[in-house]
């Protein structure tokens, strides 16, 4: 019996996250925090038209329980681990398991999810949810820092050019937003 169906690994959030943390930034780093690993699946979602997982929009826009609970059912089988205070990469056994993940996945799906961790996971946290809100209006809906961060826009906007994450298009959009 493999590691996949022996765990469950199939299952969208567990397989998805696995990957997500397989994957290096635009600075090498495999690691993230929980925040960036649900906006990194929303954003994969939104490209790939898929709801195989359930986001809700709460305090910090669009996130997923269902993920938040699997990245500590995938702590508890031993295939991530918690690193500093709040960031999470994978164990050796979840760098095989990942290995048998890989090979088993469309490699659509793989170029969908490392385009959004690349583009996504070197942001700041007010950078991501801004990038996030504004990209996604609708997971403004209930958010406690939207107006915070509105306040910020600009500062906000800039960075996210320099980091070449927008064009001057969407830049100048969401000034004028």
């Amino acid at each position: 019996m493999s590691l996949i169906s022996k765990f469950g690994l199939s299952l969208p959030a567990r397989k998805l996250i696995l990957l997500t943390l397989s994957i290096p930034d635009n600075e090498g780093k495999t690691a993230t925090d929980i925040v960036h690993i649900n906006k990194i699946l929303k954003y994969y979602s939104q490209l790939s038209e898929s709801s195989d997982i359930k986001f809700s929009n709460f305090n910090l826009g669009a996130v997923s329980f269902e993920v938040e609970e699997n990245v500590e059912i995938l702590q508890e089988y031993g295939f991530i681990k918690q690193i500093q205070k709040d960031k999470y990469k994978l164990t050796s056994k979840g760098e095989e398991v990942v290995k048998e993940l890989s090979n088993n996945t469309d490699i659509t799906m793989l170029e969908k999810l490392n385009y959004s961790k690349k583009l996504l996971n070197d942001l700041s946290f007010d950078e991501l949810l801004y990038f996030m809100y504004m990209k996604f209006p609708d997971t403004q809906e209930n958010s406690t820092q939207i107006t915070r961060l509105k306040k910020m826009n600009k500062g906000l906007i800039r960075r996210l050019f320099e980091k070449k994450k927008i064009d001057d298009y969407t830049a100048q959009t969401w000034i004028n937003s």
